[in-house]
């Protein structure tokens, strides 16, 4: 009896746990997902639902390229490598580009990007 007690409460919290870290704030599944949120977006509501970028790179008066890249946190199962990379012109995201590598099945679609997309609703 204690064997299934102990078993139930561990897939309870297996389940739970696995959710936490697989899920987004938007539900975010794939990377055309996210860029297509992105596009059209202003700087202001970039900076603001994903923080400031790691990078910025000017390429003339109205344009530059701001990137983003996820900590490869060793000691979490959730990591991998993620780059986020925005084109601005005039303000506004008019092409944006996401490549991950999730580290492990824990991580799911995204799960090495989830910096970046908590506040992205």
């Amino acid at each position: 009896m204690i064997r299934i007690v102990a078993s139930a409460t561990f897939i309870i919290i297996g389940t739970a746990l696995l959710s936490g870290c697989a899920t987004n704030k938007g539900g975010y599944t794939s990377g055309k997902q996210v860029t297509d949120r992105l596009k059209g977006m202003s700087k202001r509501d970039v900076a603001l639902k994903i923080g400031a970028p790691q990078k910025t790179l000017s390429l003339g008066a109205n344009s530059e390229v701001w990137t983003y890249r996820a900590r490869d946190d060793v000691e979490n199962l959730r990591g991998g490598n993620c780059t986020l990379t925005l084109l601005m012109e005039n303000d506004r995201v008019v092409k944006a580009n996401i490549v991950y590598a999730d580290r492990s099945f824990i991580s799911f679609p995204l799960g090495s990007c989830q910096q970046f997309l908590i506040g992205l609703d």
